[in-house]
């Protein structure tokens, strides 16, 4: 199909003076754009038509006789289409086939109609997170619960902000301390195993008491404790009678 395009500028020939040969109109000007104009004409198609679809030679509307075919519309050019139905709308994959509102329709409305609720979902005028809910059987827009934060394109959690969130079940490690007490050593940060050690208790005398420093402790003696010098492996002999002849071997004596 071509395009009338006109091939003298009559209005310039007006300014022309008189006995100009460029002011004089000839007969072949004439011809040169009427045969233009027959040819745009000829291969335009005519409204009047009814456009062959699959090979059916359309018909004059006024003659009721085959006329010519018009041709087939291609992604870069105009021509004759199918409509699609509704299952090969749903279906998707033929490429030749045009898609009406209805078609438009009842693809949206497949797999439970997810992409009309979309579609009908009004702006909340905040940030949502789009899913689905099974309660309502339908995409909805979530809107963030407590410690749920929006920024931009991220989605974020406010530990401290979350629902049921107790300080005191949260603690840092890093803060909290074994410490050894009197007698003790050793304890720590919980970050890590740690030991407590009892400290070396000091020597146990006469006049030992009951007491604790912060590495070490003492006990008091209690009474009827004796306790023999370890150098000379004595015993003591407990008798009711005096002794007789010279202690031997580190030997003591009680007397009863």
């Amino acid at each position: 199909m071509s395009d009338y395009v006109k091939n003298h500028d009559w209005t310039a020939k007006d300014a022309e003076p008189s006995g100009n040969d460029n002011k004089i109109i000839k007969g072949t000007q004439f011809d040169d754009e009427f045969e233009d104009i027959v040819s745009a004409i000829a291969s335009k198609f005519d409204s009047d038509d009814r456009g062959a679809v699959n090979g059916i030679a359309s018909l004059d509307a006024n003659a009721l006789v085959p006329t010519t075919q018009l041709p087939e519309a291609t992604t870069i050019a105009i021509g004759a289409v199918e409509l699609a139905t509704t299952a090969e709308v749903v279906t998707g994959t033929d490429t030749t086939r045009a898609v009406t509102a209805a078609g438009v329709e009842a693809w949206a409305a497949q797999n439970a109609g997810m992409v009309q609720d979309i579609s009908n979902l009004a702006d909340p005028g905040a940030d949502r997170i789009l899913g689905w809910d099974e309660s309502v059987n339908a995409a909805i827009g979530f809107s963030g619960g407590a410690g749920i934060v929006f920024t931009t394109t991220v989605i974020s959690v406010d530990h401290d902000a979350a629902t049921n969130f107790v300080a005191n079940e949260h603690i840092n490690h890093a803060n909290v301390d074994v410490i050894a007490g009197n007698g003790l050593t050793g304890g720590g940060a919980i970050t890590a195993d740690r030991t407590l050690t009892m400290g070396t208790p000091g020597s146990l005398t006469a006049t030992s008491t009951n007491a604790v420093t912060s590495t070490s402790h003492t006990h008091a003696a209690g009474s009827g404790i004796v306790r023999t010098d370890p150098g000379t492996g004595g015993e003591i002999t407990v008798s009711t009678s005096a002794a007789s002849g010279a202690a031997t071997n580190g030997d003591m004596w009680l007397q009863i």
